[in-house]
């Protein structure tokens, strides 16, 4: 339901205190899921890589937290769940399988930004997966409000402005403008913005003519 492959600095496992990438179950049912015998892993030919143990319920609306961090006999019973594989930041598999090996969920993510989670919004939605600045492991997703100022102008010193925004690291944005609202179509600034962090920006040299903008989030 939710993954960050980067986990440098924003949550700390608490059976060790270390800072290591983590994923979250979800359980969209109304009734408790008993996971025993179920199994996890980042490599779809090898669906038997982590086997969850006995005991381990996700309930009705619940969470479950995995860590990746190799370390699976910090698993407990009421806790969370520690497998054996780590996450790629530059993109990787999740497999959900049954005891009887067949896949019951899965999903695979590409490049993901420092301290940022993706997921599904809301929980349990099917793709297309969203980046979330307010991750929440063992929570409902949520995706950020960007605030009052979507987009914050700085005038550039030889003249024209630069345009920043809130963004989700691994995504991609374009930044588009009209002459006026009543214009037919809006018209691109530059080329393609990959965020590499919480914010993004792209520069308008147009003279100062006035313009109205807006900023495209890209599939």
């Amino acid at each position: 339901n939710e993954w960050m492959a980067d986990n440098s600095s924003f949550v700390r496992d608490p059976a060790d205190l270390d800072y290591e990438d983590w994923f979250e179950l979800f359980n969209a049912g109304a009734v408790p899921v008993d996971l025993a015998g179920y199994s996890l892993t980042d490599d779809p030919l090898k669906p038997r890589k982590y086997v969850i143990p006995a005991g381990v319920r996700i309930p009705a609306r619940g969470f479950l937290l995995a860590w990746a961090d190799q370390e699976s006999s910090q698993t407990t019973t009421n806790g969370d769940l520690h497998v054996n594989f780590k996450l790629s930041q530059v993109g990787e598999f999740i497999g959900l399988f049954d005891p009887a090996g067949s896949r019951v969920d899965s999903v695979s993510f590409g490049a993901q930004g420092t301290n940022l989670s993706q997921g599904r919004w809301p929980d349990g939605a099917a793709a297309p997966f969203q980046s979330m600045n307010s991750p929440t492991p063992r929570g409902p997703n949520q995706l950020a409000l960007a605030g009052p100022a979507l987009l914050t102008p700085t005038m550039l010193p030889g003249g024209g402005l630069r345009l920043t925004w809130r963004s989700a690291g691994g995504r991609q944005y374009q930044l588009q403008f009209k002459s006026s609202l009543g214009d037919a179509v809006w018209q691109d600034v530059g080329g393609v913005v990959s965020a590499t962090g919480a914010l993004a920006s792209a520069e308008d040299s147009s003279g100062g003519a006035q313009r109205f903008y807006r900023v495209l989030q890209l599939p």
